[in-house]
C-alpha cells in the first residue's frame, strides 16, 4: 500500500500500531510514572511550596469534572500513530517525550507548587464520585499543580501533528 504524504489522519497498518502501542508506549508510561510519581513522593516530604498562581485564579470556579478535558489530551497519544508515518517518526516524538517528562519532572522537583483550590471533598466532586476525575483528585492534588502548568507533553504533540 501506497502512504501518500498529503493524508493526515491513516491506517498505519497493525506493524506500526505495535511498534507504537506495545514498544514505544508502555517504557514512555513507566517513564511518566517513574518521573511524577517519584517527584510527588518527594515533595510531598516537605511543606515547601511556590505560589505559581495569580491572585485572581482563585476566583475562577473549581470544577473536578474539567480534569476529563484537561486529560483530553491523551487522545492525541492515542492518534500519533494515525498521524506520523514513519518509526522514526514516531521514535522522535516519544524521545521528545521523555526529555518533557524529564525537564517537567526536574521543575517539579524544584518549585513545588502551592495549591490553589484546597482539596475537594466527596460531596464537591459530586455524583462522579469514584469516576476517573475523582481518583485523580483524590491522589494526585497533593503537589501537582506545577506539572499542569510546566511539563505536560500534549501541547508539544498537536505542533508535531500539526506538521503532517
Amino acid at each position: 500500500m501506497s502512504r501518500s504524504r498529503t493524508e493526515f489522519f491513516r491506517w498505519p497498518g497493525w506493524k506500526d500500531l505495535s511498534y507504537g502501542y506495545g514498544l514505544l508506549g508502555p517504557p514512555l508510561l513507566l517513564w511518566f510514572v517513574l518521573i511524577y510519581g517519584g517527584a510527588d513522593y518527594v515533595t510531598g516530604l516537605h511543606s515547601f511550596r511556590v505560589r505559581l498562581h495569580f491572585t485572581f485564579e482563585r476566583s475562577i470556579p473549581f470544577v473536578p469534572a474539567m480534569v476529563l478535558f484537561y486529560n483530553s489530551f491523551h487522545a492525541v497519544y492515542l492518534a500519533t500513530p494515525f498521524i506520523l508515518r514513519t518509526r522514526h517518526e514516531m521514535s522522535a516524538l516519544v524521545a521528545t517525550w521523555f526529555l518533557i517528562t524529564l525537564c517537567g519532572g526536574i521543575v517539579f522537583l524544584l518549585l513545588p507548587a502551592e495549591n490553589v483550590f484546597p482539596k475537594p471533598t466527596d460531596a464537591a466532586l459530586g455524583p462522579g464520585r469514584g469516576t476517573h476525575f475523582a481518583i485523580l483528585f483524590r491522589r494526585f492534588l497533593r503537589t501537582r499543580v506545577c506539572r499542569s502548568r510546566c511539563g505536560s507533553g500534549g501541547p508539544k504533540t498537536v505542533p508535531a501533528a500539526a506538521c503532517r
